[in-house]
């Protein structure tokens, strides 16, 4: 799996205070760029109050599909002070900088302002809020203003604009769809007369033909809720918590037109135990939460570990402990998502990198539910989650679904629901389809379902339960991603392990890499655990210097690596609240080999 990046890329952040639109701002403009025929993916990252701290909605626009949605930004446009401040510490000499006039007129700011023009930076002062209040009469539309100027600076259509931002403000009335259409034509009025056309950045001509292919927006959280019904989904339940509720948010409307339930829960312990009564009962069911509901789902976890009943639950992560950062980016919960139980509990975990993988990764999670009678845990994040991109409708394809296998018939006392197997898995009946019945018991049982404890049935059932799981490498559709080096005789600089959007982003590093002459064989693994111990071997076979990257203070894959293969990686990780950049991958693992090389 070779990639390559885009032959046009932009990317467009857009920064300033929550409240002040700019999460409305970054969906108007990706959903404008993608009707002009480009690929398109919007990040975004908010506090978790509702007015005030910093905000940011970064745009990639480009001509083929997407890496990775976070980069290195073209063009900065700051809103605030607090945004300016942020957005630029660390600027590339050909990024663009545009900050509202009011927002550096502090000290701080101006002498940030100054320093960015004496490096070489091109900035510009917008008076963005000036602007809102003499065209539209109002600061509300100041955003939109923005969206106006940075159309201008693309030379992105203002009939695309106009009517995006059009149906974003729709069902609000026409007298602020008018105020927003005059705020846009502010906004590239000022640039026709402010900025020289050697300081813009336009996109290439409209792409009509590649318009016209059956393409839509759709979010990670969005993508999990359309896999689940594909899944055959048909009861979820839920506590909300951020940043998972989109998911419920989604399901609440699908599941009724689809025959199914969508039931908010009391709290996220009855979310999962009303999730788990429903698989009982022949349903496919599914939970969603994030890191601290995940810690409250634990006991049930190893229920449904015991009784053998297929659940998913899908963990959209944020940055822990505790309530610790509810919009920010972590892969802090892996760990968690594996060992999170009393006991020594059967669970799978799967991870997807990217918005159509968020699709396929769920109907992969109920296949292996179904298949192998335990729990599985899909481990997106934040980032992911709120990530919209243009999704081609082919990515979307009509999955080969696993179903239940029920035992209908008479009585038959061959009929064992735990009987003990070669492979571990035992015939599964559905209550009131099958005149068969057994007790769903947590507690320790022999192959009729009766609770039991002698050492010889405990280890019987102990060892059936660990069998199910023992060749799940060979039978799990692609659990790992290979990207590796032509074969020849020149030795491998450095392997590179990356999961979840970590794995996204690490792919553009692996492109800018390689294009300095650096040879990386990397991986990208869909199923955490169990652990792929064959492929990792290979990997590790493959080169002495193996690195893995992901969002965390611990490493906690590599740690796994360490524990269960014979790979001796190190470990590349970081946890701000927000993820990588390609561009510090790139140079953190440069350094690496370079020091490696010198001894």
């Amino acid at each position: 799996m070779r990639q390559s990046v885009p032959s046009f890329i932009c990317r467009i952040a857009i920064s300033g205070e929550a409240g002040d639109g700019i999460m409305s701002a970054g969906d108007i403009l990706m959903k404008a760029a993608a009707r002009e025929g480009f690929d398109v993916a919007v990040a975004k990252s908010f506090p978790s109050n509702i007015r005030g701290g910093y905000s940011r909605s970064l745009v990639t626009i480009a001509e083929k599909p997407v890496v990775s949605p976070i980069g290195d930004c073209a063009v900065i446009c700051a809103l605030s002070s607090n945004a300016f401040l942020r957005d630029t510490p660390c600027l590339s000499p050909r990024t663009l900088v545009l900050v509202e006039t009011n927002a550096h007129a502090d000290g701080v700011c101006r002498d940030r302002f100054d320093r960015l023009i004496a490096a070489g930076l091109t900035v510009f002062s917008v008076p963005v809020l000036r602007l809102a209040r003499e065209t539209a009469g109002n600061s509300v539309v100041k955003s939109t203003v923005a969206l106006g100027i940075l159309g201008g600076l693309l030379a992105l259509g203002s009939a695309s604009l106009r009517s995006a931002t059009a149906e974003r403000f729709g069902e609000k009335g026409a007298e602020l769809i008018e105020l927003n259409r005059i705020a846009l034509d502010a906004g590239f009025r000022w640039v026709r007369r402010h900025i020289d056309r050697k300081h813009r950045l336009p996109v290439p001509a409209r792409r009509a033909g590649y318009a016209r292919k059956e393409r839509f927006v759709l979010e990670g959280n969005q993508a999990v809720a359309l896999g689940a019904i594909a899944a055959g989904c048909t009861f979820f339940a839920s506590y909300p918590i951020t940043p998972a509720t989109a998911v419920g948010e989604a399901l609440s409307h699908l599941m009724p037109a689809c025959g199914g339930i969508a039931y908010q829960a009391e709290d996220e312990i009855a979310a999962l135990g009303a999730a788990i009564g429903a698989s009982f009962t022949g349903a496919k069911a599914m939970t969603a939460t994030s890191g601290p509901g995940l810690s409250l789902m634990q006991e049930f976890l190893g229920y449904a570990s015991m009784a053998e009943l297929p659940v998913v639950v899908v963990d959209v992560q944020r940055a822990g402990p505790s309530t610790g950062m509810p919009t920010n980016h972590g892969q802090e919960d892996l760990l968690a998502a594996i060992f999170g139980s009393h006991g020594e509990t059967q669970r799978i975990v799967i991870a997807p990198a990217t918005v159509e993988e968020c699709f396929s990764a769920t109907v992969t999670a109920f296949n292996c539910a179904e298949r192998y009678q335990c729990p599985v845990i899909v481990l997106s994040d934040g980032t992911l989650g709120m990530t919209g991109k243009t999704v081609a409708k082919s990515a979307l394809k009509s999955p080969r679904v696993v179903n239940r296998k029920v035992f209908i018939g008479k009585d038959d006392k061959r009929w064992l629901r735990y009987r003990l197997t070669d492979s571990g898995i035992s015939p599964l009946t559905i209550p009131g389809l099958s005149s068969v019945t057994y007790r769903a018991t947590g507690i320790e049982h022999n192959e009729d379902a009766t609770p039991a404890a002698t050492p010889s049935e405990r280890c019987a059932q102990n060892a059936k339960r660990c069998n199910k799981l023992r060749h799940i490498e060979t039978e799990f559709d692609n659990p790992v991603l290979w990207d590796l080096e032509p074969a020849n005789d020149a030795p491998l600089d450095a392997g590179i392990c990356a999961w979840g959007l970590t794995a996204l982003i690490a792919r553009e590093a692996v492109v800018s890499l390689r294009k300095e002459g650096f040879r990386i064989a990397a991986v990208y693994p869909r199923l955490l655990f169990p652990v792929c111990i064959e492929a990792f071997n290979r990997w590790a076979d493959l080169c002495e210097l193996q690195i893995v990257v992901e969002a965390n203070v611990t490493g906690q894959f590599c740690s796994l690596l360490r524990m269960n293969t014979r790979a001796r990686p190190r470990s590349l990780t970081v946890s701000r609240g927000e993820p990588f950049t390609p561009s510090e991958i790139t140079a953190c693992i440069r350094s690496i080999i370079t020091g490696e090389r010198a001894g």
